[in-house]
């Protein structure tokens, strides 16, 4: 056996069951495998990524050894495809696959890695400021915020009328403050923050929002989950402040009729639909950026302008979008798409 038969990219399978019979240390590192142990018995098929079983195996159905097909091997690192190369093993019931880098992408490699790192430095830089800055704002809030309280405490009732309908004022303005300033401070969280992918049980988690939210619900409304959930890997923090922010949504921006909110599913996609006030076509898409707000029926002198782009921001973080549709007067149906998580079915 030749000295740097470890280091190459090589395997065995059997004929017949198509199950390895010997891996190369090499190819197992490549395919994610801490040694060829882990592999020995596996089929063959299982070093291939998915978008390239159909290739492979209409090559080995042809047993064309005088050709070679470009794979992508499951898990692998290279940026390319490898080149798949078919031989009759020793073994006469066993066959030999050879690998090769299609092409040489060390230099593109070495650019990316380059790129991550300076992103990283770059993101690290963006994260201690956005702390600093939050920080040095919520103290000096405080100091506005404690001092007008104070004022209107103890000498309000003395004041002339102008003066304390200006301290009210102050008081309002810096209230709304520290609303934004706490939606930022969740947004840069959301950028930021490390929150680990988890199976999250969707069917659990909408009903625990809804009953967390159940003291500032009114009496004549109605919050349900339609119809089972999906179970998905996300970040289960992230999604559940999307889920909180969109119900309160709904509810802050009713209509005078009894409010119906109902959360279902279309595939992946959550779908939160409600019988609210509704959203002028020209601000559906504005209304998804931050510190943006519509004109609902002028009921939007509350709020911050930042739910919907909180809601936003973790979709895109679990690589989705959010999409509104509505109609003034009839209600809003929120379509939460997200695109990275796996779902998992009842018969897996």
């Amino acid at each position: 056996m030749p000295s740097d038969y470890q280091n190459s990219l090589l395997c065995t399978f059997s004929r017949t069951d198509l199950t390895l019979q010997s891996c190369t240390a090499a190819l197992a590192r490549e395919v994610g495998r801490a040694s060829p142990d882990e592999l020995l018995g596996a089929y063959v098929i299982d070093l291939f990524s998915p978008h390239s079983l159909h290739e492979f195996e209409a090559y080995l159905l042809a047993e064309d050894f005088s050709s070679s097909i470009e794979c992508r091997l499951a898990g692998g690192s290279q940026l390319g495809g490898m080149l798949v190369k078919l031989a009759h093993a020793e073994d006469g019931d066993a066959f030999e696959l050879s690998f090769l880098p299609a092409q040489d992408h060390s230099a593109e490699i070495a650019r990316l890695r380059n790129e991550i790192e300076r992103l990283r430095g770059q993101s690290g830089r963006l994260e201690r400021l956005s702390a600093l800055l939050t920080h040095d704002l919520r103290g000096s809030l405080h100091a506005v915020l404690s001092g007008v309280e104070v004022t209107l405490h103890s000498v309000g009732d003395t004041l002339p009328p102008v003066a304390s309908k200006q301290l009210q004022h102050v008081k309002r303005a810096a209230d709304s403050m520290h609303g934004v300033l706490e939606d930022v401070s969740q947004l840069l969280q959301v950028k930021y923050g490390n929150y680990p992918l988890t199976l999250t049980e969707f069917d659990e988690l909408v009903d625990d929002v809804i009953l967390q939210l159940s003291p500032v619900t009114p009496a004549d409304a109605t919050l349900r989950r339609a119809g089972p959930l999906p179970s998905l890997m996300c970040r289960e923090p992230l999604v559940r402040e999307l889920v909180r922010n969109l119900i309160e949504n709904s509810i802050k921006y009713r209509a005078e009729r009894p409010l119906q909110v109902d959360v279902e599913a279309e595939g992946p996609t959550l779908v939160i639909r409600d019988n609210g006030v509704g959203i002028a076509p020209e601000d559906l898409e504005r209304v998804l950026s931050p510190l943006a707000r519509a004109d609902r029926a002028g009921l939007n002198e509350g709020g911050t302008g930042m739910g919907l782009a909180l809601a936003v921001e973790i979709a895109e973080n679990h690589g989705g979008s959010i999409r509104l549709t509505s109609d003034l007067g009839v209600g809003t149906t929120v379509y939460v798409t997200l695109q990275s998580v796996y779902e998992i079915r009842e018969d897996d």
